[in-house]
Parts: structure tokens; sequence; C-alpha cells
């Protein structure tokens, strides 16, 4: 699970959440930090 969100329009309290398989987390993750949005990894359980 990516934790992200969109500093220009939101605070630090909004989160999205983007689920993705491990195979598709770094192109994800590249995607959104390539945008300038900071994201963090969580692992489902």
């Amino acid at each position: 699970m990516l934790l992200w969100r969109n500093p220009r329009i939101h605070g630090s309290d909004r989160v999205k959440r983007w689920a993705a398989c491990d195979e598709h987390e770094p192109v994800l993750r590249e995607f959104l930090t390539a945008r300038g949005f900071p994201c963090e990894t969580q692992r489902l359980t």
C-alpha cells in the first residue's frame, strides 16, 4: 500500500492510499515521487 498526498492541494492530515502488488509498487512510487508527492510504503498483512 502506498500512502501519499499532493502537498499543493492537501495538508499533512490528508493521506491517500494506493494498493499495489510487489511488482507494481516501484513503478507507482516513481510516478508519485516524480511529481513531488511524498509517499511511503506500508505492507498489508
